[in-house]
């Protein structure tokens, strides 16, 4: 009897560990490596520094000081943590989960250089917000575009209320880790094998449950090349132009050449001649209008230009806020005037305009964005993904003039 019931014990105590082991091996956070992207120009993720910070800066975008030339890459990986059944949002996870002491490892390559820690993927849909959510400053714009551009659209693949985020299952959070590494002429297929070699450990720690910090395997080996941009899913177009007004030339000039201000320009000679006589030049702000439908974000604009003997370059304060540029939601979006540094040399409107219709204009952007964003034109906290650039329709600028002509009365006022 004393033996049967020692058994007995010993099952039961067997059965509860592995039920207990069972569960908690599903309980435990999953960690996998699903995608990357990566790129030769190094300055987008940690270390990013904006145009107007590139041009105060004495080291242009060279964070290692050295000969070396790199490859930053982009790495996604999602982590699976155990459900809230209060929760349907990736934003309310990555707010309760940290991931820290990252370790990274290849047989491929020595030379990595990576920070110990992954920040979570903000998403193009951000918390309390659905493809239906009324933007109170631009939806009341859809006249105002429709009537500007009748005849825009594009072709592209993606449905305007899909999001990347809504591929997510509930639980499920992106995070990036980026690296960098040496180039040494590897091609795509070079770095494809590199990133899938890679094994890479780190700590969880979920606080909105009782698992406590978990130290996590993350799982490799079937990670894919994904470029976040389709050059059909959003477009660019000037819409119009005015002359930036200040009360007489004096004011203009110093506003110009006013030290918080950055003149944005890439031809020595143009600049030697603004800076000998910038009472010749004036300040004219460009408006332009994007229409985007694709799954992700758009975030981290800046504007540049080749420049002429009549525009020079482009006028940034020193605060150069270019999350106010920040947009998620797929449509029309009126950017913040870009303002550009003019030699009209007495041009009228129409020559000025002319000449405008000839400039290449370029928006370079991020699409991703590791970190904390909204995509509400507040300042977000963290770092904008690899950079795209794309080319500014010029073809339909009108005067301001003409603008409002076109628009006629819309009902809002």
């Amino acid at each position: 009897m004393k033996f049967r019931i020692i058994s007995a014990c010993m099952i039961a105590s067997l059965f509860l560990a592995f039920f207990a082991s069972s569960r908690s091996e599903n309980d435990l956070p999953q960690a996998e490596l699903l995608s990357y992207d990566y790129s030769y120009n190094t300055n987008f993720g940690i270390g990013y520094q904006t145009n107007t910070e590139l041009e105060r800066s004495d080291i242009k975008n060279n964070q290692w000081n050295d000969e070396d030339k790199w490859i930053k890459l982009w790495l996604r990986i999602h982590i699976l943590a155990p459900q809230n059944g209060e929760w349907n949002h990736p934003q309310q996870y990555c707010q309760a989960i940290n991931v820290t002491n990252v370790k990274v490892s290849s047989t491929c390559l020595q030379y990595i250089h990576y920070r110990p820690e992954l920040l979570p993927s903000s998403n193009a849909l951000p918390l309390n917000c659905s493809p239906t959510t009324i933007d109170d400053s631009y939806d009341d714009w859809e006249e105002y575009w429709e009537k500007l551009f009748p005849n825009w659209s594009l072709s592209s693949p993606y449905s305007s209320t899909s999001y990347w985020s809504h591929s997510l299952e509930n639980g499920e959070t992106e995070w990036i880790l980026e690296l960098l590494i040496k180039d040494i002429g590897q091609d795509e297929e070079d770095i494809h094998t590199f990133v899938n070699s890679l094994s890479i450990q780190c700590e969880i720690d979920v606080n909105y449950c009782e698992l406590g910090t978990s130290e996590i395997c993350v799982a490799n080996g079937s990670a894919q090349h994904e470029v976040r941009f389709d050059e059909n899913a959003v477009q660019f177009r000037a819409d119009s132009f005015f002359e930036e007004h200040f009360e007489d030339a004096n004011e203009k000039t110093a506003y110009l050449t006013n030290s918080d201000n950055v003149l944005l320009c890439s031809n020595d000679t143009y600049l030697n001649a603004f800076h000998a006589a910038p009472e010749q030049y004036s300040l004219f702000g460009i408006s332009i209008t994007m229409l985007k439908q694709m799954p992700w974000a758009i975030c981290n604009v800046e504007a540049s230009i080749t420049p002429n003997d009549t525009v020079i370059g482009i006028l940034t304060d020193s605060a150069d806020a270019v999350y106010d540029r920040d947009r998620w939601k797929n449509g029309f979006y009126t950017l913040y005037p870009i303002f550009l540094v003019v030699k009209t040399d007495n041009m009228d409107e129409q020559q000025l305009k002319e000449k405008l219709e000839d400039l290449d204009l370029f928006l370079s952007f991020s699409t991703e964005f590791a970190g904390n964003n909204n995509f509400s034109r507040t300042e977000s906290i963290g770092y904008p993904g690899i950079r795209f650039t794309v080319q500014v329709n010029m073809t339909e600028l009108m005067t301001l003039e003409e603008a409002l002509e076109k628009i006629g009365n819309i009902s809002d006022g």
